[in-house]
């Protein structure tokens, strides 16, 4: 809704309105026309009145955008990217291990 209100400068209809009346929301385009069409896709996408119709978070989000430039093969990429970059620092590894050496000694702890 934030993105929305940003492209348009409109703030779109409340939840209950746009329920009532799905043709109460006005595609971005309408209202801002130099807004890309696979934008207001996304856009879209984000503002589906029920939850499983919309992404679970930022990174499904990236995807339907990713998706609709074509570019599906930078999702498996970024992904796995994500996935290899998350303990590449000293300071990473240094707390997951203290954080794994502190649950081991929870867990070693609470049978004694």
């Amino acid at each position: 809704a934030t993105f929305y209100h940003l492209l348009t400068n409109t703030p779109p209809p409340e939840a209950k309105q746009r329920f009532l009346m799905p043709e109460s929301l006005l595609p971005p385009r309408e209202i801002n026309p130099s807004i890309p069409r696979k934008l207001e896709h996304v856009i879209l996408s984000a503002m589906a009145l029920h939850p499983d119709g919309r992404p679970d978070d930022m990174l499904a989000l990236q995807d339907i955008h990713l998706r609709e430039r074509g570019d599906v093969l930078a999702i498996n990429q970024d992904r796995f990217s994500q996935a290899k970059d998350l303990f590449q620092s000293p300071t990473d590894r240094f707390f997951l291990g203290l954080a794994l050496t502190l649950a081991l000694l929870a867990i070693v702890t609470s049978f004694l």
